[in-house]
């Protein structure tokens, strides 16, 4: 589903990324942390077309020339993507507006578990997990080949982070959903994705299943794990 190869980013002196490949399969969930300046965000940003590489390539489903309808992008702070003006229908439709297509967007609010009744709700009557899944509505409606979530559950309590990791778990079941999480939570992480890929300093150490440590250099990952604590 996703190829990255070579992918390189500087803002000024800094170089954000340093040369990343990555893939992951369809269906797969992929768990990428880090600490804060780590890259993980410009590395999201990059994939869903928001940023500019400097060097290498994206490929999605085999492809360089995907559109942003391919890829979704869900911030950490839901409310500040949600128009306060538009209702919760509005808001899950308005992508399908842009787009010139058709579908149901009280269909999408059951399937995130958003009663149909909410429809006619503004996003500022919504909670802060509900407006979380209104913005996963709103992203999945277009159907995209894959979807990012960077720190969308950061500031959640843990019993409304349990219901979104439910959630995220029944829709990949049901809809063999392909994402990228990003967080600086390594547990967040493990109860949700496959496969978990620490970042540090524009450069990626990974480990196969977050069952099993896979890293040569334990006492850099230990280190890592210490920092991002």
């Amino acid at each position: 589903m996703l190829e990255v190869r070579g992918l390189r980013k500087r803002f000024g002196q800094t170089e954000a990324l340093r040369g990343i490949d990555l893939d992951l399969e369809r269906g797969a969930a992929l768990g990428l942390i880090g600490g804060s300046g780590s890259g993980k965000s410009t590395l999201a940003r990059c994939i869903a077309r928001f940023e500019r590489p400097d060097a290498g390539e994206i490929r999605i489903g085999g492809t360089a020339a995907y559109t942003h309808a391919d890829v979704q992008l869900i911030f950490q702070e839901a409310a500040a993507s949600l128009n306060p003006r538009f209702t919760a229908e509005e808001i899950v439709a308005e992508p399908l507006v842009i787009q010139g297509r058709s579908g149901s967007a009280r269909e999408w609010l059951e399937t995130v578990g958003l009663p149909a009744d909410s429809a006619s709700k503004p996003a500022w009557a919504f909670s802060g997990g509900e407006r979380q899944r209104l913005a996963i509505a709103r992203a999945l409606i277009l159907t995209p080949r894959l979807l990012i979530l960077d720190e969308s559950f950061s500031g959640l309590d843990l019993t409304l982070q349990a219901q979104l990791t439910a959630l995220l778990r029944d829709l990949r079941s049901r809809l063999g959903l392909t994402l990228i999480l990003i967080s600086h939570d390594l547990a967040l992480a493990e109860r949700i994705a496959d496969r978990i890929v620490v970042m540090h300093e524009g450069v990626l150490v990974e480990r196969t299943h977050p069952a099993a440590v896979e890293i040569e250099n334990a006492s850099r990952w230990l280190s890592l794990r210490s920092a991002l604590a």
